[in-house]
């Protein structure tokens, strides 16, 4: 007569958790929620490269700027000054530096007649096409010049508003494409409302928006918060989130002012 084996007890509790783990959860159900985050900080950004010929007196000023308006021409120019302060008198004007379709801005001008490198001067970017409006005389991006040669950074101009930071926290529910988009800023003007997107690309090489976002609301402290739901989103890609000054999207309006690159967690 044939013997009848029993599986041990805990081979028996193994059988029965591989069962359970097949009907739920990742192994055999729905895909886990996609999540993704960005800190936002300002832009546009860059450098600028002075260098200076003593003998002919001309200054060569190269300036490379990322996460400017698309094909659009920002007025340039040293200033007296620093960009902690309001822009003071133009000390020499600086060629136009026109935004490719990324909104990458790279430019070269040779000034003449320079006696030397400018001291308590910067160098920036208007907000373009002219500054013939108060919008567009609003510097974007600025350096301090410090009487030498060499690489300087451009940045925030410390002008309210000018140096918006925050953060972007994304999540997707793969099976309905349900998407919550929760923005948080800080440094914005009081009382401003300020335009946001979700785009394709990078703050560094711009494209076209994938998702607009609820507006942002300063409040009189500056800080600003929205979290936009969006039906059937598009799975998590190569973004960026953007925040435009606002409070609409025409012209000046619709210049960037803080930006991040979308990280999946």
């Amino acid at each position: 007569m044939g013997r009848t084996t029993s599986a041990s007890a805990p081979a028996v509790a193994g059988l029965v958790l591989a069962a359970l783990a097949g009907c739920g959860g990742n192994g055999g159900g729905a895909p886990a929620t996609e999540t993704a985050s960005a800190q936002l900080s300002h832009v546009p950004t860059g450098t600028a490269d002075i260098s200076y010929d003593a003998a002919t007196q001309v200054l060569t000023v190269t300036m490379h700027v990322t996460g400017a308006t698309p094909k659009v021409a920002l007025p340039s120019h040293i200033h007296k000054g620093s960009c902690a302060g309001a822009p003071g008198d133009v000390l020499y004007p600086l060629t136009a530096g026109k935004a490719d379709a990324g909104g990458v801005v790279n430019v070269t001008t040779m000034v003449p007649n320079v006696p030397a490198v400018p001291s308590g001067a910067d160098v920036h970017f208007h907000t373009g096409p002219t500054t013939a409006t108060a919008g567009e005389k609003k510097s974007i991006v600025c350096g301090d010049l410090n009487g030498q040669p060499g690489t300087i950074r451009l940045g925030p101009n410390g002008a309210p508003g000018d140096n918006a930071t925050g953060t972007a926290s994304i999540t997707r529910d793969p099976a309905t494409g349900r998407m919550t988009v929760k923005v948080v800023v800080d440094g914005l003007e009081p009382g401003t409302a300020h335009p946001a997107h979700i785009h394709l690309g990078s703050c560094e090489a711009q494209g076209p928006v994938i998702v607009p976002l609820d507006a942002l609301q300063a409040d009189s402290s500056g800080h600003a918060e929205a979290t936009t739901t969006v039906q059937n989103a598009p799975g998590i890609g190569t973004w960026y989130v953007n925040v435009h000054r606002g409070p609409g999207l025409d012209g000046p309006q619709f210049t960037p002012i803080t930006c991040g690159n979308v990280s999946s967690s």
